[in-house]
């Protein structure tokens, strides 16, 4: 294989997984503004634990290092075990 043909098909590897993110995050956005029968949003139940658990852990002395992170995790822990698809 030569060295265009390499390259092009990294490029096309870089796009095919650029457009399966952005497919897949369109996804997860749409399961954040989705909402159950009492007009609460996904989002808003997510900020909601995100918020209790920060409370819990820093109460009981313990520091979140990369909050960030933790809330990204917490929030796909929650959406890939949701039975609800968007």
């Amino acid at each position: 294989m030569s060295m265009n043909e390499k390259k092009l098909f990294q490029k096309i590897n870089q796009i095919n997984r650029e457009e399966l993110y952005n497919n897949n995050n369109n996804i997860f956005k749409s399961w954040l503004n989705m909402e159950d029968y009492n007009n609460i949003s996904n989002e808003e139940k997510i900020q909601y634990f995100i918020d209790k658990i920060t409370n819990i852990v820093k109460d009981s002395g313990y520091v979140i290092q990369f909050e960030k992170q933790f809330k990204n995790e917490l929030a796909t822990l929650i959406y890939n075990n949701s039975e609800v698809d968007a």
